[in-house]
Formats: structure tokens, sequence, C-alpha cells
């Protein structure tokens, strides 16, 4: 009981300006072609508390997962939640869940999808029919900026 108060304390201090995000950008090369393409993953988290189980967009407060690549063939892909399935799981590891992604200082793991049919009755979404998923750890030992 008290480790939950003392994690939902924790989780109210991110909010900073009452929003929070994390924005990753990444060049992956194909091993097969050598080609490489730019692609991003952003974790998005705005008044989460105001929210429970679904996003509400008209105050806001909603918490989002976005992922998508640049270029010709650009696409993007957006799954939103309520405050509910935003979560510190681990503070000192700046560990952050929203829904079942997760965001910190060594990896990253998540997957977004989205139909065709949601993708055209929801133009608010900002995003194509589609799906990514990735799971990125750390390796080098690099200084992380803020």
């Amino acid at each position: 009981m008290e480790l939950t108060k003392t994690i939902n304390k924790l989780k109210w201090k991110l909010e900073f300006s009452k929003y929070k995000y994390w924005w990753h950008f990444f060049v992956g090369i194909n091993s097969k072609t050598g080609e490489k393409k730019s692609f991003f993953i952003q974790y998005y988290a705005v008044n989460p508390k105001e929210s429970s189980l679904n996003p509400k967009f008209t105050e806001p407060s909603y918490a989002m997962v976005r992922a998508g690549t640049w270029g010709e063939d650009k696409a993007q892909v957006s799954n939103f939640y309520g405050g509910d399935y935003f979560n510190v799981l681990d503070y000192k590891e700046k560990e952050i869940a929203i829904g079942h992604c997760i965001v910190c200082d060594n990896y990253l793991k998540g997957d977004v999808y989205l139909g065709s049919n949601s993708s055209k009755m929801h133009k608010e979404f900002m995003c194509q029919s589609g799906s990514f998923n990735w799971n990125l750890k750390k390796k080098v030992d690099m200084p992380i900026l803020y």
C-alpha cells in the first residue's frame, strides 16, 4: 500500500509543465542491402492524471506512443491511452510505461498498431494504418543528454 502511494507521488512529479515526452531518432541499416532508413519512436503524456481509462482530446488528457519513418515512403502510427495507462515502473531507472510500451535510459520496447478503418474514422490521430514494433537496448555506455 505504501509503495503504491510512493509510486503515484513520483509519477506526477514527472509532469513538469503538464506534459512530458521522450523522442528517439534512429537510422536503421538493412542488413541485406545496406540501405539506410531513418525512423523515430515517441512516448508522450499530457495531463495524464486528468483522464482514467480513455483518452480525452478536448481537455486534453492522454498518453500516446507514436512510431514512424521519414522519406519517400514515410508513415507514422499512433496509439492513444487514458492516464491510467501511464505508469512509472522504476523511478530510479526512469522506467516509464505507456500502455505496454516502455521507455527508460537503457532500452525502448513496444509496438503500435492501427487498423485501416480506425485510421479513416479518426483523422485527429494524424496517422496512417499499419504497425511498428521495437525492442532496442543500449549497447554503448554513452552520456545521456537531457
